[in-house]
Order: C-alpha cells, then sequence, then structure tokens
C-alpha cells in the first residue's frame, strides 16, 4: 500500500511484457548489436528476458543475429494484451467521475465530437478514480498507471528516446507519483445524517455505476459499426454482452488482472 516504491524488479517485468507485445505484434526484432538508435539502453531488460527464457538469439545465414520471442514469451505477450485491452474497456470510464453530482464524463462518449471531447475531459470537477478503483480490487495501481502511460504515448514523450523512458527512466518515477498523488480508496470516506460512509462503499457504488455506462456504451459501439457510422481501428473485437456481467454483479471481480 501506500506510499508505492520504485521497484526495479516489476518495472523490468511489465517493460519486458511490453516489448514482447511490441515483438509478437509489430515484428520488432533487435538485433544483438543494439545499434540501432537508443535500443542500447534495453540490454538490461533484453537480458532480464532471456533468463526468463521469453526471448532467444536468432541467426539469418549470412545476416544479423536479432532477439525473438520464444513460445513461453509469446504467451506471456498475449496475457500482457489481454490485460491492456481489458484496461482499455474496464477501467478508463474511471478517469473522470464527478463525485458531488453522481457523473461520468464517458456517458457523454459519443455525445462530443473532437475537440470538444478533450475539452470536457479537462473540466475541473473530474476526479480520476482508477487508483482507488484498482486498490479496493486487490490490483496493484502501478500496472494500470503503466498502462495508461502506454495509452498515452508517455514513455519518450518528452526525450523522444522511449527506449531509454521505458528503462527505468523518469517516466517511471512519474508513475510512481501518480500512484501515490491519487484519490485513494480512504479519502473518499464521508459523513452523513446516518454516520460514517466508507471509502469502501463509495467506490463499490461507482464501481457499479461504471460498468453500466460501459456496457452500455460498448452496445453503442456495436450498433454504430453495425450501421456503417463508425470504423474500429485496427481488427473489430467487441466485448459480447455477457463480458460485462461479472464486472456488474460483482464489483471486487479482476477479471485478467486477478490471474497470475
Amino acid at each position: 500500500m501506500r506510499p508505492y516504491k520504485l521497484n526495479d524488479d516489476q518495472c523490468i517485468e511489465l517493460a519486458s511484457s511490453y516489448l514482447l507485445k511490441k515483438m509478437v505484434q509489430e515484428g520488432w526484432r533487435p538485433n544483438l548489436l543494439l545499434d540501432q538508435p537508443g535500443d542500447k539502453d534495453l540490454e538490461p531488460i533484453l537480458e532480464w528476458m532471456m533468463t526468463r527464457q521469453w526471448v532467444l538469439i536468432n541467426s539469418v545465414e549470412g545476416g544479423d543475429s536479432f532477439y525473438a520471442p520464444t513460445e513461453s514469451g509469446e504467451s506471456q505477450a498475449g496475457q500482457f494484451q489481454t490485460r491492456y485491452t481489458e484496461y482499455l474497456r474496464i477501467y478508463d470510464v474511471f478517469c473522470a467521475v464527478d463525485l458531488q453530482a453522481g457523473e461520468f464524463a464517458f456517458a457523454s462518449y459519443f455525445d462530443l465530437e473532437e475537440p470538444q471531447w478533450s475539452q470536457y475531459l479537462q473540466e475541473a470537477r473530474w476526479d480520476d478514480l482508477r487508483v482507488a478503483v484498482a486498490e479496493f480490487k486487490g490490483i496493484d495501481p502501478v500496472e494500470i498507471v503503466f498502462l495508461s502511460f502506454l495509452q498515452e504515448n508517455r514513455f519518450g514523450k518528452t526525450s523522444g528516446a522511449w527506449q531509454f523512458d521505458l528503462a527505468l527512466g523518469e517516466t517511471w518515477k512519474e508513475v510512481i507519483a501518480v500512484c501515490n498523488k491519487a484519490i485513494s480508496m480512504e479519502q473518499l470516506s464521508y459523513e452523513d445524517d446516518q454516520g460514517k460512509v466508507e471509502g469502501a462503499d463509495v467506490i463499490r457504488d461507482v464501481i457499479a455505476q461504471g460498468m453500466k455506462i460501459q456496457k452500455k456504451l460498448a452496445q453503442t459501439e456495436q450498433r454504430l459499426v453495425k450501421e456503417g457510422k463508425m470504423q474500429l481501428a485496427g481488427a473489430a473485437n467487441p466485448a459480447p454482452d455477457e463480458f460485462w456481467d461479472p464486472y456488474i454483479a460483482d464489483p471486487g471481480y479482476t477479471g485478467s488482472f486477478g490471474k497470475s
């Protein structure tokens, strides 16, 4: 629990999972000499990945030797992709919640066009409850914030050197800072006429409402795609209606984040 600290092993494991995803989905293959700009910073991570047998060194006759994922590495990449997809489906809705009004910014997602949507998210009334939701579910907030940084292309955003940032650069300190500064579950407690309302009860209600909104948004998305009014980037992979049911029935449900 708080204060969260920078754990090098955890950072390397998360960074490794991302690199495996990049290898599997994008065909990225750093050569053994790591002579491409920035790749040398990844050497400690790649060496760690080799000890886990997630990558091996392949050679092309008369050509370069390069790092490539093993079957175990491809499995790890698949698990990471599952969690990343689940993060986008489940946790984004909690990035902007008006606790006073009981409103979610994402309830208006299909009502606004850019740049109105981006401006709407900047309104001061919104609180980011993703870390509090993770704490309630017993999920490590560091992974949730890491995934949010990936979504926002935060690694290498300032320096342009994503490899250095991923290899325990300053951006990791920002991840930990976000975890420690974010609203905690305990901070959501309040007093009313009936007495004290625990933060866990508040976040439980927030999760239940958020999941209903996400299910409705998913249904709207599917309808718009079917009507030809919306196109999804890449291969469409809509979640079936029953995907949301365990999240709605049990606010503590962790999905793929509960798996080792």
